[in-house]
């Protein structure tokens, strides 16, 4: 996954020159507001937070690598501080997007027998409204997969079971011929 910054999200990343690029950005109109030096710092909190969780999901990761608690994540989410909800969503559209091309990537390169269910189950947690069976609204991709898985699976069982009788009768004749 390529490597964001935080400007995705609408952020920087957090350096020691956040607010003077913050300060250079926002005195584009003289009604928006220069950010004290803690919004600076919790923009580059924010953005590091953001960049990681765009790639894992993870707060709790995502958090320990932005150098901040879970909770103040939390904290964050809760009291939309600096706009961090529609951060926080775009960077989760982001990681789905993400695994969405890689389930695809790996649709091409699965072998036949190759088993999708953690695929599937990835899909399925992070993208409910397109994979999850049972939505009002769905695409119906899932279900014909695993139409196909099924079919597939039930000609390997019959042609095991022919292969199983042919080899009974086989066995039979055997067992008559040598007898006789």
């Amino acid at each position: 996954m390529p490597t964001n910054n935080g400007s995705d999200y609408g952020i920087r990343n957090g350096s020691e020159n956040d607010s003077e690029n913050l300060s250079a950005n926002s005195s584009h109109s003289s009604q928006e507001k220069v950010p004290s030096t803690l919004d600076a710092r919790i923009l580059g909190q924010q953005g590091r937070f953001l960049e990681q969780y765009a790639r894992t999901r993870t707060k709790t990761t995502a958090a320990r690598y932005a150098g901040v608690h879970r909770t103040t994540v939390r904290l964050w989410e809760v009291n939309d501080t600096l706009g961090f909800r529609a951060k926080l969503a775009a960077a989760s559209e982001v990681f789905t997007d993400s695994l969405e091309q890689f389930a695809v990537e790996t649709a091409f390169q699965m072998k036949p027998n190759g088993s999708p269910i953690l695929l599937l189950s990835l899909l399925n947690a992070n993208l409910p409204e397109k994979y999850r069976s049972g939505m009002a609204e769905r695409d119906d991709t899932v279900k014909n997969v695993l139409a196909e898985l099924k079919q597939i699976s039930m000609r390997q069982q019959k042609n095991r079971k022919v292969q199983s009788e042919t080899n009974h009768v086989e066995e039979a004749e055997r067992i008559i011929n040598t007898s006789a």
